[in-house]
């Protein structure tokens, strides 16, 4: 009998081995970002049965290692990023598309009516994020991508090449780009002008994704589903700001600033959400942008398949509760 009683005991241990595994998120510490932030600090995954922890990446590059080398299991991005590391061979998995990125880069320049056919635009990366900004912004005065030149350099090098009239505009984050505007520069659009150009999503390795259950996948996503809507409650607006100053890259100090951020978050609604994750809803069709804008730039290296990409079936199972 004792040795029943053992093997009872061995048993349950391991089924509870298996509850009992933590899952990491990787981000950027950046406010549209943060529901992640608040369902951590609010404990809201732990109250859906599911263990998460969130690793901070404070640039790129690191975010790129953590996926690469599978140090985190999801990952929140923006689209394009995504695909760029699809790009670079990784089998990439879209989980669903969450918002919106606002007030980030900026397109600035010499003229206030905006580059000219030939002008020379100096960008920090020709990620299909950023190409998929600067295109929106082009082609609503008249000029197309592939009528201007895009170079690369890093954003501590952007403003001095400007300056020193090496290029006609600038894609560019701040603060560098106040450093510019300061100068006399003209600011001709921000993402925020041009809704729905850089759309920000859940994703993973595919070959990760296929280690995490449904059921814990649909947790994971449902809790950042209910940190949204806590977020919008206007009665929460105190609770918020006190999570979002610790856990993001807001400066306390600067008031101002906190209020603009976190006026920029723009998660999206039920509707949204349902609309541009629906088969050939939103979400594919920026993929498929995306990609043929890889294209027409001879940038693609490895062919894309948006619906492929693409798996939204266990946000819309989180959607559905």
């Amino acid at each position: 009998m004792r040795w029943l009683l053992l093997l009872a005991l061995i048993v349950a241990a391991c089924d509870g081995a298996e509850e009992l595994r933590s899952y990491r998120v990787g981000l950027s510490p950046w406010v549209p970002w943060s529901p992640a932030q608040v369902a951590l600090v609010r404990g809201l995954w732990r109250e859906l049965g599911v263990t998460v922890t969130v690793s901070d990446h404070v640039t790129a590059e690191e975010h790129c290692i953590a996926v690469t080398h599978r140090q985190i299991d999801l990952a929140i991005d923006r689209v394009g990023s995504v695909i760029a590391l699809q790009q670079s061979g990784l089998p990439m998995t879209l989980l669903g598309e969450c918002g919106w990125a606002h007030h980030q880069e900026r397109l600035i320049g010499r003229a206030a009516s905006g580059p000219e056919r030939g002008a020379t635009i100096g960008v920090q990366s020709d990620d299909p994020a950023a190409l998929g900004f600067l295109d929106a912004a082009l082609r609503a005065r008249g000029v197309g991508l592939t009528e201007v030149t895009v170079k690369v350099l890093a954003p501590q090098d952007l403003a001095g090449e400007y300056i020193r009239r090496r290029l006609d505009w600038l894609l560019v984050e701040e603060p560098f780009a106040s450093d510019v505007l300061d100068r006399g520069a003209h600011l001709l659009a921000s993402i925020a002008d041009l809704p729905g150009c850089v759309p920000i999503a859940f994703a993973a390795r595919a070959d990760v994704i296929a280690t995490i259950p449904r059921a814990d996948l649909v947790r994971i996503l449902s809790g950042w589903l209910e940190a949204s809507r806590w977020m919008v409650d206007p009665a929460n607006a105190k609770a918020c700001r006190a999570i979002l100053v610790e856990r993001t890259l807001l400066d306390a100090q600067d008031e101002p600033a906190v209020q603009a951020t976190m006026n920029a978050v723009r998660n999206h609604d039920l509707a949204t959400l349902t609309e541009r994750n629906r088969p050939a809803g939103g979400l594919q069709q920026y993929v498929a942008h995306c990609a043929a804008l890889l294209t027409q730039t001879k940038r693609l290296q490895r062919p894309i398949d948006p619906a492929a990409m693409i798996d939204c079936t266990a946000l819309n199972e989180a959607l559905a509760k």
